[in-house]
């Protein structure tokens, strides 16, 4: 399975000196190209959206993010050339297939509750994804961590749970429930759950059994929740309204970038190795 850039890609160079990203620096001058990753199964053809360094030429430790439920866009190649900056490969995942881009609301909840019902196709989705990841020749198919927002949290826990060799998992407000809990004995790396404490999607109830889930298969998890915090508190885009079930909450969306930064550290699974 390879990527297929399109003729026409969206170039940012990005010139730093030294600037500290948490792990490591970033080189002096780096090069982040975004391009359209072109993936296919034998029905559908998806179209992720891949960020890298291209002045780097070893090979990476890689990020397979799973998007949020309007499905790569802005706000995932943002957070993406992020991750490019600290020496990753980056692929956002496109699980609904051809770069869908479904309108949030009731058009983006009809699209993901599709594979919310049907979590094998979306285990499907997910490594599809995650096997074109692995054969990009960027990438060391060894250092592949999932991260995931939102839908694409539940994505990145679906997939672990399927078994896939992760070198970690990072879940930012993910849905946390499976149909399948048992399956969970198939995860292989740490795993470590942002999470707002005020989320409607994973209230303390849904909070317990994943935990419970995870103490039963024995998986090394960290879960982080932050008070006064509900769903998409990564997301500028979610707003400012605070009676809302989602709104951007700037102080927990640092707190868990330097979580994050933190946990991979910790795993020694840096962009810059």
């Amino acid at each position: 399975m390879k990527f297929i850039p399109t003729q026409a890609r969206q170039r940012m160079l990005s010139m730093a000196a030294g600037i500290l990203m948490g792990i490591g620096t970033m080189s002096v001058h780096a090069e982040i190209v975004s391009e359209v990753g072109l993936y296919k199964n034998q029905e559908h053809q998806f179209k992720g959206q891949l960020v890298y360094d291209n002045v780097k030429k070893t090979k990476s430790a890689a990020i397979l993010m799973g998007p949020t439920w309007t499905g790569p866009g802005e706000y995932t190649l943002s957070r993406a050339q992020q991750l490019a900056r600290m020496g990753y490969v980056v692929l956002v995942a496109d699980i609904y297939g051809e770069g869908q881009q479904p309108t949030r609301g009731k058009e983006s909840a009809a699209a993901m509750n599709t594979y919310m019902k049907d979590r094998p196709l979306l285990r499907n989705r997910m490594q599809l994804a995650y096997k074109a990841l692995s054969s990009n020749p960027r990438v060391d198919p060894k250092k592949i961590i999932a991260l995931g927002y939102c839908f694409g949290g539940t994505g990145v826990l679906e997939l672990a749970r399927d078994g896939a060799p992760l070198a970690g998992v990072v879940v930012f407000h993910g849905i946390l429930d499976t149909p399948h809990p048992e399956d969970a004995k198939n995860i292989k790396s740490p795993v470590i759950v942002f999470n707002g404490t005020d989320d409607p999607n994973s209230l303390a109830d849904a909070v317990v059994a994943f935990e419970e889930e995870m103490r039963q298969a024995k998986v090394d998890l960290q879960f982080i929740n932050y008070s006064g915090t509900k769903h998409a508190f990564t997301d500028p885009s979610s707003g400012s309204d605070t009676s809302k079930g989602a709104f951007y909450h700037p102080l927990s969306d640092a707190r868990s970038w330097t979580g994050m930064v933190s946990f991979l550290s910790e795993l020694k699974l840096t962009g810059q190795d």
